[in-house]
């Protein structure tokens, strides 16, 4: 990660907010799927039957399908957001104008690391 330095004056125009709140939204849906992996697998456990089977079920219950499962929403949250940051680098590498340029530093450091 490079050294992320402010960008003084930095305006977001329409296309970056939407970028940044589909960002911020890939951050909730990753959760949310997290959550829902979760309850969903003790759901099965507890009401296939009765309380006096539940320990079966937890017994019989493939636990590395729900790690793996898990594991796999951190590598798609993250693609959709470099994808978003790749957009708008595109949308912004051919520009001119300064507002636009200082947009192209942010998501460049984005790309490189930045947090905002």
């Amino acid at each position: 990660m490079g050294q992320c330095k402010p960008i003084y004056g930095l305006r977001f125009d329409s296309f970056s907010r939407k970028m940044l709140k589909d960002i911020s939204n890939t951050k909730k849906m990753k959760k949310l799927l997290d959550r829902a992996t979760i309850t969903g697998t003790i759901n099965a456990i507890f009401t296939k039957s009765g309380v006096g089977s539940a320990s079966v079920n937890i017994a019989l219950q493939d636990w590395s399908f729900l790690m793996n499962a898990l594991k796999a929403t951190g590598p798609l949250r993250d693609g959709l957001i470099q994808r978003n940051i790749s957009l708008a680098i595109l949308n912004y590498s051919n520009s001119t104008n300064d507002d636009d340029y200082k947009q192209l530093l942010f998501w460049e450091g984005l790309a490189n690391g930045c947090k905002y």
